[in-house]
């Protein structure tokens, strides 16, 4: 639900970046996505084990 809003966010930021000739900035979402996908493929893996 926030993914979208996010990606306008970065995307402004970016933008405004690149205008500037200023660095990129680090993505904010990139961590929880990944801690999120680690977790789901911990629980897939369990659910394999134990079945």
């Amino acid at each position: 639900m926030l993914s979208p809003v996010q990606a306008w966010a970065a995307w402004h930021a970016t933008e405004r970046a690149l205008r500037r000739a200023q660095p990129l900035p680090a993505s904010l979402f990139a961590l929880p996505t990944a801690a999120a996908v680690l977790v789901a493929g911990l629980l897939v893996g369990l659910g394999i084990l134990f079945r």
